[in-house]
């Protein structure tokens, strides 16, 4: 497999450049500060106990749209598999390589420990005897199949994420934020609003040696490690797992994989209780 390059096409860059350096000076970091976003929810959010929910994805979606009126798809078009699309600021700090996959430093979301793990079905079923479409309609198959399929969702009133963010810029961008994780465009994880907390985290990234996001990671023997911010830090292998993981927007794009340290979701919610306490 060939390795993908860290920049766009130069064709594509050149048209998209305009907006691209609007949104370097509209929503870069410049004055960052420790903070919690507490997201609140009014349905649930697509949670497989796996993957875990972030908050960069939304933002550069406000940041795509607010710059061009397009949505992300719209604006990936054309950027093939051999090319990671460019790294847009949505006014969290990062850390990494010029050239590679900068981290931001933002955790995955945290519920809160009353958080319920559930299931929501999702049905589609063609109505034949209103169509009115002479012959046959197979319901087995093709355009009029029908589907009665589950998704494991996570019914929660909030989720929590600390980032180390410009306020302002934050707060713009989170007035524009109507869904987290997958399957928002069919109703999971609506966001009501969110409202930015007092903080006093010594690190967003990490609790105690557990990430608390996917972070690249180093492996050395039986010892595990992690940089960030130019700094080694050693990762505690009973509180992750060791696992390909998407690290920045878009999370769908294989140049966004890599080899991570990623927190056990399941146990997310305790770090919410030992904070309220």
């Amino acid at each position: 497999m060939i390795a993908p390059q860290y920049d766009p096409p130069p064709q594509w860059l050149a048209e998209n450049k305009p907006w691209l350096d609007r949104a370097a000076a509209h929503w870069s970091a410049r004055w960052p500060e420790v903070m919690t976003v507490r997201a609140w929810l009014s349905s649930p959010i697509a949670w497989d106990g796996y993957a875990t929910i972030q908050l960069e994805g939304a933002l550069q979606a406000a940041v795509i749209y607010l710059e061009t009126g397009r949505t992300p798809d719209e604006v990936y078009a054309g950027i093939g598999d051999g090319f990671h699309p460019p790294r847009i600021p949505v006014a969290i700090v990062r850390f990494g390589p010029d050239e590679g996959r900068p981290i931001h430093l933002a955790s995955a979301g945290i519920p809160p420990k009353v958080a319920v793990e559930s299931i929501r079905w999702r049905r589609k079923r063609a109505r034949v005897d209103v169509l009115g479409i002479p012959g046959r309609i197979t319901v087995a198959g093709g355009w009029a199949k029908g589907l009665n399929l589950p998704v494991a969702t996570l019914t929660t009133p909030w989720l929590d994420f600390h980032v180390f963010a410009d306020r302002e810029r934050l707060a713009r961008l989170l007035k524009e934020v109507r869904g987290l994780g997958r399957d928002c465009t069919r109703g999971l994880g609506s966001v009501l609003g969110c409202e930015i907390l007092e903080c006093a985290r010594p690190s967003v990234v990490m609790d105690r040696g557990a990430p608390l996001r996917p972070l690249p990671v180093v492996q050395d023997g039986d010892d595990a490690f992690v940089v960030i911010a130019g700094h080694w830090k050693r990762v505690d292998l009973s509180r992750c797992e060791i696992r390909p993981c998407a690290t920045m927007a878009p999370y769908w794009h294989r140049a966004s994989v890599e080899l991570c340290a990623s927190p056990i979701v399941r146990g997310l919610s305790d770090l919410s209780e030992r904070e309220a306490a």
